[in-house]
């Protein structure tokens, strides 16, 4: 399947959503951010070659503004509205993000439907990702109902329990490369499934500000 394969050649196969992390003054936006763009690399890289992707145009999407507060443009929202599978990078910045909240309710709103009754997965395209360690009892109701990825097929099954102990920014602060590595394209296997088992129709969202700014459920 081509991507875009439901009609919009231009429409990202994931959108990979995290809490942009604001640098210090000893520190530029990229370097703090640099494993998020790393991992946003490696899988663009991989659903490319797993899904296929037309010249010129990125199989997946990255806000790269880094700053918050002015990220809602246009293309945030024709990603988040078009995009056909939602990556979040969980942590606990992340589920206090006012801006990663939007960014989930703005897919979430979209109507999925299974492209079979034998499709595998936790019904919504959302493909949750542990990407810093986080207690169970620090996630909404909305985070926690879901099932997360959990790297499967691995010869070394002890790096599952190193990606849940450390997550993905842990696995790649340490330098665990090979561990890294095998949570990196068990991941771009998943996209590649949910896409092929999801159908989500596009809905982008007109008025952000009509959007949840939080997980907790309060819209303010």
């Amino acid at each position: 399947m081509a991507l875009g394969g439901d009609g919009n050649p231009q429409s990202p196969i994931f959108f990979l959503s995290y809490a942009h992390a604001r640098p210090t003054t000893s520190q530029a936006a990229h370097d703090v951010n640099q494993f998020a763009v790393r991992l946003f690399d490696d899988l663009s890289m991989h659903v490319a070659q797993l899904v296929g992707s037309p010249p010129g145009v990125d199989p997946g999407f990255l806000d790269r503004s880094m700053k918050g507060g002015t990220r809602w443009a246009s293309e945030v929202l024709t990603a988040a509205g078009t995009c056909h599978v939602f990556i979040p990078l969980i942590s606990s910045g992340y589920v206090d993000s006012k801006w990663c909240a939007m960014e989930w309710d703005a897919f979430s709103r979209r109507t999925v439907v299974r492209r079979s009754a034998n499709s595998s997965g936790n019904g919504t395209a959302i493909l949750p990702v542990a990407w810093l360690p986080t207690r169970e009892d620090q996630l909404p109701p909305a985070v926690r109902e879901l099932q997360f990825f959990l790297p499967q097929q691995l010869k070394d099954p002890d790096i599952t329990q190193r990606y849940l102990a450390n997550g993905v920014y842990g696995l790649l602060f340490m330098e665990e490369e090979a561990d890294y590595r095998a949570v990196a394209w068990r991941l771009a296997l998943g996209i590649e499934d949910a896409y092929n088992a999801y159908h989500v129709e596009p809905k982008i969202p007109t008025d952000p500000r009509q959007l949840r700014k939080s997980f907790r459920g309060e819209d303010g």
